[in-house]
């Protein structure tokens, strides 16, 4: 009897973006050559994109699928948390040290920075961003954004950012990333970091 031989095709980016802009609201953006080039998801007063970045140092390149939105900052705050690594525990040993969410499954799986422990520690234990990220730890990045974007939009503007490696094509995923930006915007205006308004005059 043969074996039945399983399918490897992977969905077209574009296939897969429209699927995902289909389920938010969102449009896809297309560049010269009729490629994806963004794909812009509207969430209150503010605007999510999802793109295909690749960071090269000269020597060698990664890419990422990469979500990012800005927003206006009621108050300053920084945070990074990326899925924990042997590393982490080498970096513990010279005082790299991170924030204690205080509930142990956040803190065995996720490694977690900021310049405000009390306020990491309120985004993330006991909700549904803190569940995500549980379950998808992709790297997750609270921050100012570039000069560029501060030059056009002032110093007030903040930005969210979630990278994941390669060239995400499953919808579901893609998903998933969309909604853990909505949830960490969510949690930093519940915070009073973040306010609802619109970022005028640049675009990412």
């Amino acid at each position: 009897m043969k074996r039945r031989q399983l399918s490897t095709r992977k969905t077209p980016l574009l296939e897969a973006w429209r699927k995902v802009a289909g389920e938010f609201g969102g449009e896809v953006e297309l560049d010269r050559r009729e490629k994806p080039s963004r794909l812009y998801v509207p969430y209150h007063e503010w605007k999510i994109v999802l793109d295909v970045y690749t960071q090269s140092n000269g020597q060698y390149s990664s890419t990422y699928t990469r979500v990012r939105a800005l927003f206006l900052r009621a108050s300053p705050f920084s945070l990074r948390v990326t899925r924990r690594n042997p590393f982490h525990a080498l970096g513990a040993l010279v005082g790299y040290r991170p924030i204690s969410i205080g509930y142990g499954q956040l803190d065995r799986t996720l490694f977690v920075r900021g310049d405000r422990a009390d306020l990491a520690r309120s985004m993330l234990r006991g909700t549904s961003l803190g569940q995500a990220l549980l379950r998808d730890p992709v790297r997750l990045v609270v921050t100012r954004p570039g000069k560029r974007i501060r030059r056009l939009a002032g110093e007030t503007v903040g930005e969210v950012q979630l990278l994941k490696g390669g060239k995400v094509r499953e919808v579901a995923k893609l998903s998933g990333m969309i909604q853990i930006c909505t949830q960490a915007l969510d949690e930093l205006e519940r915070l009073d970091v973040a306010t609802r308004a619109r970022v005028e005059g640049v675009a990412i």
